[in-house]
């Protein structure tokens, strides 16, 4: 090993210690990110700093240009108007009725969300926003499913198989919009939407969408099909382009082209259907 290797470990080595002591961590601070390994050192990062572990107060502090947005700070949004949209139920059901959701909490946070929303728009390219829409049409959007909703079908045939899914919850959104993934009870089938995008030479070259794949085809079937005139010994490698990095920061994981969608998907992470990176040699 060099120096500049022994140096990566180190550093990776130390990535991984609680900030109280000398232990791996297993906790972040969703409000300050200090890395602890157990309740007491929670604790004494609390007492010493004055953090209350708050992440929605930091959020709401963050100011990002959208020209340093990037995917991350895209899903640290996501996450924190689930969060928001969460409380405030919890909050409407103790008051026992819906509809008296607190305007107060309305008010006061409708600049907060219509910012959040804007700039995930723009980081997107493709949402409109429209800013007379209130945070209560937010909430009814993403907590009354309409009654022939597949969304619950879909997530209950991917937790059977394994597959996390992850649905936005934003119906403006166009990856939202244009899921036509269903789940088919009667034969017990999963009929994917799926997004390839095709590089050569590290470039991307095309991008293409099809409807109703079944997950029990061939990786390499549907590539050839989707490419007619290809050589499958043309393809490089189908990789599940992921946004969410697993255990070893893999933004891409390779499938098996040999196998099933149904067989390489289990135990990955999936926002609304899969996406795909087709790298290829040149012809």
């Amino acid at each position: 090993m060099d120096i500049g290797d022994a140096l990566l470990a180190e550093k990776q080595d130390q990535n991984r210690k609680c900030e109280n002591c000398d232990n791996d961590y297993k906790y972040k601070c969703p409000a300050c990110n200090t890395k602890s390994c157990s309740l007491e050192c929670i604790n004494h990062h609390k007492s010493k700093t004055g953090c209350d572990g708050d992440g929605m107060k930091k959020h709401i502090g963050r100011n990002i240009a959208i020209s340093q947005y990037n995917c991350d700070d895209m899903w640290r949004d996501f996450n924190f108007l689930e969060e928001m949209r969460r409380r405030i139920l919890n909050a409407s059901r103790h008051q026992g009725k819906e509809k008296h959701i607190e305007n107060q909490i309305i008010q006061e946070n409708f600049g907060l969300i219509s910012s959040l929303r804007g700039r995930i728009g723009e980081y997107k390219g493709r949402v409109k926003i429209n800013k007379e829409q209130k945070l209560v049409t937010v909430i009814k959007e993403t907590s009354k499913l309409p009654r022939h909703s597949p969304i619950p079908l879909l997530k209950k045939a991917c937790s059977i198989r394994k597959i996390k899914i992850y649905f936005c919850p934003i119906n403006e959104m166009e990856i939202r919009k244009n899921n036509t993934t269903y789940y088919n009870k009667k034969d017990d089938l999963l009929l994917w939407k799926m997004e390839f995008n095709i590089y050569q030479d590290n470039n991307l070259i095309e991008k293409k969408y099809l409807d109703n794949i079944s997950e029990n085809e061939i990786v390499i079937e549907t590539i050839l099909k989707l490419m007619i005139n290809l050589d499958k010994n043309n393809i490089k490698q189908v990789l599940l382009m992921n946004n969410f990095k697993d255990e070893n920061n893999k933004a891409f994981q390779e499938m098996d082209l040999n196998k099933s969608f149904k067989e390489n998907l289990i135990g990955k992470n999936i926002i609304e259907f899969p996406r795909f990176k087709v790298e290829i040699h040149k012809s």
